[in-house]
This record gives structure tokens, sequence and C-alpha cells, in this order.
């Protein structure tokens, strides 16, 4: 989305959540209808290449993690955080 920052907003029918960095160049957003929009448990942005949602669904609650990673021409550095940070919040996810 190259948004800074992150919150969420609501623009007619549609709520869209958002992580991004401190310039416009990386993030990413999670876009919910307005009957999508009140299954939300809560969202985290973890950073400008994760998000992530719960939401309550009619049986079961789950789990959307959304990325954006970086390109195999990224510094291995970048690279290594990236994915250091997934295995974190994959590990952290409720089940």
């Amino acid at each position: 989305m190259r948004w800074t920052g992150s919150g969420t907003f609501v623009s007619e029918d549609t709520t869209v959540i958002y992580s991004g960095g401190e310039k416009h160049e990386r993030g990413l957003g999670l876009l919910f209808d307005e009957t999508t929009e009140k299954t939300i448990i809560n969202w985290e942005p973890v950073s400008d290449r994760i998000i992530t949602a719960r939401l309550k669904t009619r049986f079961t609650d789950i789990t959307i993690i959304q990325v954006y990673t970086p390109t195999e021409t990224a510094w291995d550095a970048e690279k290594d955080k990236f994915y250091e940070q997934l295995n974190e919040v994959i590990s952290g996810a409720p089940l």
C-alpha cells in the first residue's frame, strides 16, 4: 500500500487496516466489507512487511497472516530478519 504508519479507516462500506513503515516504500493492508468487518477480533501491524488479523467465523476463529516478502535480490540480513519475524508470528498464532 506504501502508506506510512499503521491504523484503520472506513471508506463507504469498506474497512481498511494497514501497516507501513516510515517511508512510502512498502506496506500492506487488509480490506473488509461491512459484514466481515464485524468479525474482526483483533489485528496487529507487525512491520511494514507483515500484518495479522484474527477473525471470528461461524464455527471457529481464524488468523490471517499477510506478508510482503523481500525479493531474492534483497540483502541477506533483510531476508533473515523478515523470516525470523514471520516464524515468530506463525509460532505465536493461536491454533
